[in-house]
């Protein structure tokens, strides 16, 4: 009779870095969020980027850089989340202000660079 083989050792879990979650790199946080988490968080970002009260939330400018940053790979949600920006921007300074120290122009040309051929 062979020998059988030696089991092949368990890979050791990585390392995750100090910190928020928000800080963390962006495959580091998805993998941290369940299907379910992620389907609810782009429920939520979805619903709040379609609310006709867009400019009366405070919220707005985070849900869309969230949106975009985290999300890009899904096109209506990418969709709605750069005319967010627009509708906030240019309804509003003090988004402006927001927006622009938020990363949302370099995330709204990354969707953009992204999605071009679609």
């Amino acid at each position: 009779p062979e020998p059988e083989p030696e089991p092949e050792p368990e890979p050791e879990p990585e390392e995750e870095p100090e910190g928020q979650p928000d800080e963390l790199p962006q495959e580091q946080r998805e993998r941290r969020l369940s299907a379910v988490e992620r389907d609810e968080e782009v429920r939520q970002l979805t619903e709040l980027l379609r609310s006709p009260r867009l400019l009366d939330s405070p919220a707005a400018c985070d849900a869309a850089v969230r949106a975009l940053q985290g999300y890009s790979d899904i096109a209506e949600l990418a969709e709605l989340a750069c005319r967010g920006v627009s509708t906030l921007a240019v309804n509003s300074e003090t988004y402006q202000t927001r927006l622009g120290g938020s990363g949302a122009c370099e995330a709204v040309v990354a969707v953009l660079r992204a999605h071009a051929g679609h």
